[in-house]
């Protein structure tokens, strides 16, 4: 199985130490991963990293267009690839998907794609390992939605599925280039029919509620002492702690503990 890792990176030299980050992490998985960094300016890499794959930087010109198109860009890219690889990562370039969380994404795609629905991650920032939070998700789920598939039980997230990237595998990213969704800059947002902006739009792929591709983005979660506990390899690291450390924001100040 080959993977291909698109990497979305606005050149900032103070954020190249997350990239350095994602390939250290991009050596333990299993499988062999080729990194595409697609960017506005090329730059030296390979000096500061040892990788036995293929590490590739895309250069994108943007001096005519919204810089923030790089992110619709480095995705139509990825049509390139469809035939040479099995499994297809797009992510913004400070999110740190583990590789317990790609092991956790490859034991349960399945059964999720079986049944149309999307495995999601959740993104995290932390202080140290007992202040963890969540990104994304502001309040816990007071009523939580279960839904058991294949005797693997699973958490339903309505409440927001964005994690900054997506994993598809080939079935699914044929299906993604075949939509009309491949092709849009900018996705509606349902409940207000306002344009979702450029950035967020790439990253939420397939699995934004309004797509109608998947019924809904699932989490595994765990019996533990016949309680549903979230599996802690969903997580997935947003690097800045931007929220975590920004008093006026509502994000970043849920515990993981307390999701459920």
């Amino acid at each position: 199985m080959k993977i291909v890792y698109n990497i979305i990176f606005f050149y900032n030299e103070e954020r190249i130490k997350y990239l350095l980050k994602i390939i250290n992490e991009i050596k333990k998985y299993k499988y062999e991963t080729d990194i595409y960094i697609h960017t506005n300016i090329h730059f030296q890499l390979k000096k500061l990293v040892n990788y036995k794959n293929k590490l590739e930087i895309i250069v994108h010109d943007l001096s005519k267009i919204n810089p923030f198109k790089l992110t619709y860009l480095g995705k139509l890219y990825m049509k390139k690839f469809i035939k040479n690889y099995d499994i297809f990562i797009y992510s913004e370039d400070d999110i740190l998907i583990y590789n317990d969380s790609l092991n956790y994404w490859l034991e349960y795609k399945d059964v999720c794609f079986e049944h149309k629905y999307n495995l999601g991650f959740l993104r995290i920032e932390y202080f140290d390992e007992n202040n963890i939070y969540l990104t994304d998700i502001s309040s816990c789920f007071h009523e939580p939605k279960f839904i058991v598939l294949n005797n693997h039980t699973f958490l339903v997230n309505d409440k927001n599925p964005y994690s900054g990237c997506w994993i598809y595998d080939k079935k699914r990213m044929k299906d993604y280039i075949k939509s009309k969704y491949f092709n849009s800059v900018q996705l509606i947002n349902p409940k207000t029919n306002n344009k979702i902006e450029i950035r967020e739009s790439q990253a939420f792929g397939l699995h934004h509620l309004n797509n109608n591709y998947f019924k809904h983005t699932l989490i595994h979660v765990n019996k533990i002492n016949k309680m549903n506990k979230i599996n802690n390899h969903c997580f997935i690291h947003h690097m800045p702690n931007n929220y975590i450390n920004n008093t006026k924001s509502r994000y970043g100040k849920l515990k993981i503990n307390e999701i459920i």
